[in-house]
């Protein structure tokens, strides 16, 4: 687990330089995506969703969050692109819905930039 709740909403508790140490190593080892991370902040879209968002000088990151209880850990999917600059909303990791619910998609990326999505371990 990465973090808790708190008054209704997740916080981290694992330290941001393990978070990036981490999730640099294993995008780098089973993307091969060197991101060069520096900076991770949780953020939500939408008040429902919660991420772990990674940003380096290359790539930007969302790793989906789930909230389990009072326990908060990755939900296992993360979505990056290197389009990042001018990306505003796309490449999110979000859940299906209907006859796809139950999986985890990519959102386009608004820019039309590459999006990839990785399934990660969750933490």
């Amino acid at each position: 687990y990465i973090g808790e709740v708190r008054d209704g909403k997740p916080v981290l508790t694992t330290p941001n330089e393990t978070l990036l140490k981490e999730y640099n190593a294993f995008l780098l080892k089973n993307a091969g995506i060197d991101g060069q991370f520096t900076k991770v902040e949780l953020k939500s879209y939408d008040g429902t969703y919660y991420f772990l968002v990674y940003t380096g000088s290359k790539y930007k990151s969302h790793l989906l969050i789930k909230i389990d209880g009072n326990r908060v850990s990755t939900a296992g999917v993360s979505c990056t692109t290197s389009d990042w600059a001018s990306e505003t909303h796309g490449c999110v990791p979000k859940p299906g819905t209907g006859p796809d619910a139950g999986s985890i998609y990519c959102t386009p990326c608004s820019n039309n930039g590459k999006c990839i999505k990785t399934v990660t371990v969750a933490m």
